[in-house]
């Protein structure tokens, strides 16, 4: 029962993030299960610029510091995502983003992505 209810909060999250609540309602669940949670503390650095990707994160809470050749740029928070360029292509990060506060994501693998078709 917990696990449904992990699901059910995954869901309602994904309806109100701009990013993913223009998809079909009837996808979200889908969608909801190909999310897993990670948590980071601050300093964690989550994406490093220059590196490699194949994770796209959405921020469920707290808050991740973006920096561009070591210059900030950004602080992003719940409902923000990033590392969407990994998804589509094959391409090195542009940013280095960081754990500004307790941060708790959701993460999507490339894999899964291309699960949706």
């Amino acid at each position: 029962q917990a696990q449904n209810q992990e699901l059910l909060d995954k869901i309602k999250f994904i309806a109100g993030v701009p990013l993913l609540r223009r998809l079909p309602r009837d996808q979200h669940p889908i969608l909801a299960s190909a999310f897993s949670r990670v948590e980071f503390v601050p300093g964690d650095v989550v994406i490093q610029q220059g590196d490699l990707g194949n994770m796209l994160f959405v921020i469920e809470d707290g808050e991740a510091a973006v920096s561009v050749n070591g210059k900030s740029v950004a602080v992003l928070g719940r409902g923000d995502y990033f590392g969407e360029n990994a998804l589509l292509r094959d391409e090195p990060r542009k940013a280095t983003v960081s754990a500004a506060t307790r941060l708790c994501c959701f993460q999507m693998s490339r894999d899964k992505f291309r699960e949706f078709g």
